[in-house]
């Protein structure tokens, strides 16, 4: 019984630090506009961002794609991208990691931070298509909408 109501107040006093974006709704094609850049991309390799001191602030958490383009819908082409978040394997990383791999296709909606395009969590940035080629989620319909949106242009 002691442990029990140990067990209840250590769960309940622990305060854990999570991502947790807000609810963004349906997608809406306007919302393009608020961006810098919006492409459809094949991630092809990723490399930390450089720095070898301990990693403090929220700013110096992030890592660069390289990425092959498959549809640019707002934007100049690149062939770099700075993505907000860590990566384990280089040795950083938050609760709002995007989970990446490599050979995966995302739609990717980024803001320029003065210097690059930078793709930061809790807005539209969605995986698309798995490794093996299957399609992920429901994100087709994000991809059909921005589609129709560049033919508009």
């Amino acid at each position: 019984m002691n442990k029990t109501i140990f067990l209840l107040l250590l769960m309940v006093s622990f305060q854990g630090v999570a991502c947790k974006c807000a609810y963004l709704g349906e997608f809406n094609t306007k919302e393009v506009e608020s961006f810098d850049y919006v492409a459809l991309v094949r991630l092809l390799d990723f490399s930390p961002n450089g720095r070898t001191d301990s990693l403090r602030k929220r700013e110096e958490l992030f890592f660069w794609a390289e990425i092959e383009e498959k549809a640019i819908f707002k934007g100049n082409s690149i062939s770099k991208i700075k993505i907000h978040g860590g990566r384990r394997e280089f040795g950083y990383g938050s609760s709002c990691d995007f989970g990446m791999k490599k050979g995966e296709e995302w739609i990717l909606f980024a803001k320029s931070d003065g210097e690059r395009l930078l793709v930061s969590p809790c807005n539209r940035t969605a995986l698309y298509r798995n490794s093996d080629g299957s399609l992920a989620k429901d994100e087709s319909n994000l991809f059909w909408k921005l589609k129709k949106l560049k033919s508009k242009a």
